[in-house]
């Protein structure tokens, strides 16, 4: 005789999460992140109409590339 097992499905993330969620994620606050889309050099984001919505994956990849390895390494290009 076999057991099965239920497995439960993983919940889904938030398909996008709003601007407080994403700084909370980041640990940042929400000012930081509104000024960072503005002058370009934050995470990218999605807009609908008039709300704004930031990935997971988009998240990670901006704090990713921001990592670096020693200090003398910051701001050289």
């Amino acid at each position: 005789m076999t057991t099965q097992v239920q497995q439960q499905p993983t919940p889904l993330p938030p398909p996008l999460l709003t601007p407080q969620q994403a700084a909370e994620y980041l640990g940042v606050s929400k000012s930081f992140l509104d000024k960072c889309r503005v002058r370009g050099d934050g995470p990218r984001f999605r807009k609908m109409r008039r709300r704004v919505g930031y990935s997971y994956c988009d998240l990670r990849d901006w704090l990713d590339s921001n990592a670096h390895f020693s200090t003398s390494s910051v701001g050289v290009q």
